[in-house]
């Protein structure tokens, strides 16, 4: 009885542990565990902001691991930084950030959400972290005013319609670590010349020309 009691407890505990929310410097974040937390409910961000490594929450230290669901949807930035730590970008993360100019990605990113980045027309390029292995379904899509997109050899998946309909692109490399290339990646991108491939060619694209050196 003691054990199934003390069991129950430690359960209830640990759920109210992730339940928890807190504001620090004007962000609002989400308890994971005992040692990490992630970006939450920010969508009234504006202007430039900076999100730190680590962040103090009654008196314990956490580190920033996780941009999460929507934490800056709609959100008016104009520029942000991430640090080391965070490792993933969650899905619509930044999705509909129509000011969003500048991005300065963590070198720790291993993940891009679906529609982490989508519909962010003012951003104009972007540097991807050389940790990155796999971007989302529209991680990309309709960001009409990206130019140029340099996609690190790390990367192995890349989703469907992950630059769809970004119709300022003119040329993109697909470095040979690319084994799974979505659907319609490149559809609508009505400026794409040219995509070049290290290596075998991916399963499927379409939208443009297709070169392989």
């Amino acid at each position: 009885m003691k054990k199934a009691f003390f069991l129950v407890c430690t359960v209830l505990c640990a759920n109210l542990l992730v339940s928890q929310t807190f504001t620090s410097e004007g962000l609002n974040y989400e308890v994971i565990d005992d040692n990490s937390v992630r970006l939450a409910d920010n969508n009234e961000a504006s202007g430039e902001i900076v999100i730190p490594s680590t962040v103090i929450y009654d008196g314990n230290t956490y580190s920033v691991t996780v941009i999460g669901f929507a934490a800056f949807l709609g959100s008016g930035l104009t520029s942000v930084t991430l640090p080391n730590s965070v490792t993933e970008i969650g899905d619509n993360a930044f999705y509909d950030c129509r000011d969003l100019a500048s991005v300065s990605l963590g070198g720790g990113i291993t993940y891009i959400g679906e529609n982490g980045f989508g519909a962010c027309g003012a951003l104009t390029s972007i540097v991807l972290p050389n940790n990155l292995t796999r971007m989302g379904a529209s991680a990309f899509e309709n960001c009409i005013g990206l130019t140029s997109i340099n996609i690190p050899s790390s990367v192995t998946a890349i989703g469907d319609n992950c630059f769809a309909y970004c119709q300022s692109l003119t040329s993109v490399t697909i470095p040979s670590s690319v084994t799974s290339l979505g659907e319609k990646c490149f559809d609508s991108c009505t400026n794409l010349e040219s995509i070049y491939f290290k290596g075998k060619t991916p399963n499927r694209i379409s939208g443009a020309n297709i070169s392989k050196t």
